[in-house]
């Protein structure tokens, strides 16, 4: 399936569009190959069984490439916060449908270490 996503940060708002697989139950990985705003884009969500039962870990990735290079300094210097933005209403999405979580938060985000050129 196709869908249109927004990038805005700060002074930044550009619109694309992603090919979203769903291999369930287990995954979701969105890209975007040569656009006008990136070399490259993929998020990845991967669910796993939690400790408890009704419970799930959630592992988010994501690997980019700005076409621009005003963009590719800006997201390494905001990273963890977009991240973090993303994650943020992707739990709270899931805290409107399911209810609040029963477990503690995992790991933060942690910045990348190096880009695909």
């Amino acid at each position: 399936m196709e869908a249109e996503l927004e990038v805005g940060f700060q002074v930044i708002h550009e619109r694309y569009t992603s090919q979203v697989t769903v291999h369930y139950p287990n995954c979701v990985v969105a890209r975007v190959g040569d656009s006008s705003l990136f070399k490259f884009l993929e998020n990845r969500w991967e669910f796993q069984p939690g400790p408890v039962a009704g419970t799930t870990w959630l592992t988010f990735g994501v690997e980019f490439s700005f076409k621009s290079a005003l963009y590719s300094h800006i997201a390494s210097v905001f990273f963890e916060q977009v991240a973090q933005r993303m994650v943020g209403a992707f739990e709270a999405r899931c805290a409107d449908r399911h209810g609040p979580s029963s477990l503690e938060r995992g790991s933060p985000v942690q910045a990348p270490s190096s880009e695909r050129a």
